[in-house]
């Protein structure tokens, strides 16, 4: 597993004669990691990320997310001012600063056959690396919508395209539209630039339903298998505060705080396990890799027997 950094939007990788490898063929996660709390001993020492007002503990009315995280592999955790959750536990909190919650994370991804981890940050550091993946904005090559004209130089002095999608998609309609109109004509002319190609797949706002019971990504997966794409940028592995991460999230009405606007991923009745997301990545990476055949049904069952 390798780790990247993203920033501002730009994938920095240092040697080109192993970053191509890092990321082409492969699945990347884009990882925020930037859930701190008090006594975390962070440079921060708050909230970040969890509350609003990042000096008190998150609660009904001081906080910044919008999904819940399974918090039953954390031995070590942060007391929150949430009510307790639906099974009558503690609401606890994890933070990104704390080597425990880096190893469970970290694990998962490794057991779902995760390749690269890119690091998001939105301020630029570092030094200039060889192999550049430009993060660009969804409209790049029309130089319209949420993309300013006259970028076309920029956009082809990258080695690798990654279009943003997060926001843009919100049903499986909309994702067959986008394969048709945005992502197919976007994969061709890169090939005839000499371009590598990293579409964002996401699971979908749980926030807003959108999931589908992971029906949702896996037509993703389908389409950009389909298209022939370099490589899958995975959108987002912890985006708590956006409904669109992967890693382990609760499972029902007993693992979220009692009184929560927050939906457990069985919102539309149907029961998923707290990896289910994590599963579905790595079918969806065995079927980009030719590892699984290509397939418009989902292979990945919601809860395992």
């Amino acid at each position: 597993m390798k780790l990247i950094i993203v920033i501002l939007g730009i994938l920095k990788l240092v040697d080109l004669s192993t970053a191509q490898s890092d990321v082409v063929g492969k699945i990347t996660i884009g990882f925020q990691g930037w859930f701190a709390a008090r006594g975390d001993g962070s440079p921060i020492n708050e909230y970040w990320h969890w509350s609003q007002n990042w000096g008190q503990p998150p609660s009904l009315t001081n906080h910044v997310i919008k999904s819940y995280p399974d918090m039953r592999e954390y031995t070590e955790y942060f007391a929150t001012d949430f009510p307790a959750l639906g099974n009558g536990q503690p609401a606890r909190i994890f933070s990104s600063f704390n080597d425990q919650t880096l190893d469970v994370q970290f694990r998962w991804m490794r057991e779902h056959e995760i390749d690269t981890v890119a690091l998001q940050r939105f301020n630029p550091f570092g030094g200039e690396g060889l192999y550049v993946i430009g993060g660009v904005p969804t409209h790049w090559r029309n130089g319209n919508e949420d993309s300013r004209p006259g970028f076309m130089e920029v956009y082809t002095a990258f080695h690798m395209i990654s279009p943003w999608m997060v926001g843009r998609i919100g049903s499986i309609p909309d994702v067959d539209n986008f394969y048709n109109n945005v992502q197919t004509p976007d994969h061709d002319l890169l090939r005839t630039l000499g371009i590598d190609y990293q579409p964002c797949v996401l699971p979908g706002d749980l926030f807003e339903r959108q999931r589908q019971h992971g029906d949702f990504m896996w037509r993703q997966f389908y389409n950009m298998k389909r298209i022939g794409v370099e490589g899958i940028y995975i959108s987002m592995w912890d985006e708590y505060n956006e409904g669109n991460q992967i890693a382990k999230t609760a499972e029902d009405n007993s693992q979220i705080p009692v009184g929560s606007p927050f939906l457990p991923l069985d919102e539309d009745g149907v029961r998923c396990s707290a990896d289910y997301y994590l599963r579905l990545t790595r079918d969806g990476g065995r079927m980009l890799k030719n590892e699984a055949p290509l397939t418009e049904q989902r292979p990945t069952v919601p809860w395992p027997a």
